[in-house]
């Protein structure tokens, strides 16, 4: 059996009134209860909407399925068109945050100055074994020694700590430098984790209850959605997979 709009009705009402952690703040719980109720809204009207078809004797099962989708395809689908801006907006504040917590540079601009002191760095820490060169970074990134950093980081051969490394060293970093902001980063991935998964909950739902076409979902709620749905449902790589390639 699959998703009813009833059952995302229900879990988004339940969403209401969930006991968040202590880590949320009020502001973003508030935000998360303004922007389910407003979806609560959409996917009411749509299943009033599903009620006066069902409640129509005089369809067939293949008009009642017909009149689902039109139903989805033309009242719900574009109403809910905010999701896809909502999930946008956040990203981009979240890509802001990591260049500003993640993205390391010496601040010599000169390559004619950085490069000797690159390669003199390089040279000494070429010898370490990983773990020295790991807590050669950590110590680094704590005394915010941006030159080292950015040396390791920017080794032509790749960078000299692995990625679980950077994430976990630098997030410590950012936490001591920048406490507020990633505070703020914190409270915004959890919208943004939300609202991603209710975007896909509505999304998958309309696709496979309700019988709306693709291009109506990709058109409302973005091409990530769309594309998971194309590669889930065909089997077939995501759009302009081959024109990349060329």
């Amino acid at each position: 059996m699959g998703t009813s709009v009833m059952t995302i009705i229900n879990g988004l009402n339940g969403e209401l009134v969930r006991t968040l952690k202590q880590t949320v703040s009020t502001e973003t719980l508030n935000r998360k209860n303004e922007l389910t109720t407003k979806l609560l809204e959409v996917l009411e009207q749509h299943a009033a909407g599903e009620h006066k078809i069902f409640s129509n004797e005089s369809l067939t099962g293949q008009g009642e399925k017909q009149a689902l989708s039109t139903l989805g395809t033309e009242e719900t689908v574009p109403k809910l068109k905010w999701m896809q801006r909502v999930v946008t907006d956040l990203e981009g504040v979240e890509q802001g945050y990591r260049m500003q917590f993640f993205t390391i540079t010496s601040g010599i601009k000169d390559p004619a100055e950085r490069m000797p002191i690159f390669t003199f760095l390089w040279t000494k820490l070429d010898v370490l074994v990983p773990s020295e060169r790991i807590k050669q970074f950590a110590q680094a990134a704590e005394s915010d020694e941006l030159v080292i950093l950015a040396a390791m980081l920017e080794n032509p051969l790749g960078s000299m700590v692995n990625e679980e490394v950077q994430e976990r060293v630098l997030t410590e970093r950012a936490k001591r430098r920048f406490p507020q902001p990633y505070e703020n980063f914190e409270q915004n991935a959890l919208l943004l984790e939300f609202m991603t998964m209710a975007r896909d909950w509505v999304g998958r739902w309309l696709f496979g209850e309700v019988g709306v076409e693709i291009q109506a979902i990709r058109d409302a709620l973005g091409d990530e959605l769309a594309d998971m749905l194309t590669q889930q449902t065909t089997g077939l790589p995501q759009r302009d997979t081959e024109l990349v390639s060329k």
